[in-house]
């Protein structure tokens, strides 16, 4: 009366290539982010570079500047002709969570033009992705079109 559903051999080969797929999918190491090379895990102290450039006309020359952060400083702002630079550095080391770079560019109103967000690991130090020795976070460009006014930075890590 009823056709027969459940057919063996049908059934082991849809079970063979289920296993079969999810070996071939696992991995018996860590993942390469759980550890960085030379560590145990353990929160690597980190300090924070970043330079920055910019002008208030294009014809005119960049004036340049650096701010550090650490654990110890993890915020600073800066003067930048008519715009704010502003950096955070959360560490995370008091947390479960990770580490992150947050930089922001703001009018002297305290309008914020950009934003941008750098997540770390705690485990390891950022790597250079870039060429040009402009470390972690590449050569970043931001410009206010009400002002004409252009900032450069980059941040390396130590």
């Amino acid at each position: 009366m009823f056709p027969r559903l459940f057919r063996p051999g049908v059934f082991l080969l849809v079970a063979s290539l289920v296993i079969a797929l999810a070996a071939c999918g696992s991995n018996d190491k860590a993942p390469s982010s759980a550890v960085g090379p030379g560590t145990t895990g353990e929160v690597v102290a980190l300090t924070v570079e970043c330079t920055t450039a910019y002008r208030d006309e294009a014809r005119e020359p960049l004036s340049t500047g650096m701010v550090t952060l650490s654990s110890a400083v993890p915020e600073t702002e800066i003067e930048l002709g008519t715009l704010k630079f502003g950096a955070i550095y959360y560490s995370g080391e008091r947390s479960g969570e990770g580490r992150f770079l947050k930089i922001s560019l703001t009018t002297s109103d305290g309008e914020p033009l950009s934003e941008h967000l750098y997540q770390m690991l705690k485990t390891e130090l950022p790597a250079n992705e870039f060429s040009g020795g402009h470390g972690f976070t590449g050569l970043a460009y931001m410009y206010d079109p009400s002002s004409q006014t252009e900032v450069q930075y980059w941040c390396t890590a130590s």
